[in-house]
């Protein structure tokens, strides 16, 4: 199940990526991405229907979210579809 929801994530993180001008906001954008996900797995959805998920270790829950949406932000401007964009757009 986590896997098929990493994917989905991944995909929903993908329509949102060619909105953002440089690899630096990507990787800005996949951080708060990742935070926005801790929000909503366990602050809401946790909190409302899964009453299993009530004692999370939630300061390492939001850091591996945040690193989740970091890797997403590394693996679209590794892949060498955003080559030839900065990494920040400085004197632009």
């Amino acid at each position: 199940m986590h896997i098929v929801l990493s994917a989905l994530f991944g995909i929903v993180f993908a329509l949102i990526v060619p909105v953002f001008r440089t690899n630096g906001t990507v990787a800005l954008a996949g951080g708060l991405f990742g935070g926005l996900l801790f929000v909503v797995d366990f602050l809401i959805i946790a909190e409302v229907w899964l009453d299993r998920f009530q004692m999370p270790n939630r300061p390492f829950e939001l850091a591996i979210h945040i690193v989740f949406g970091h890797l997403l932000a590394v693996a679209f401007y590794s892949s060498g579809t955003r080559r030839g964009e900065p990494f920040v757009a400085v004197g632009r």
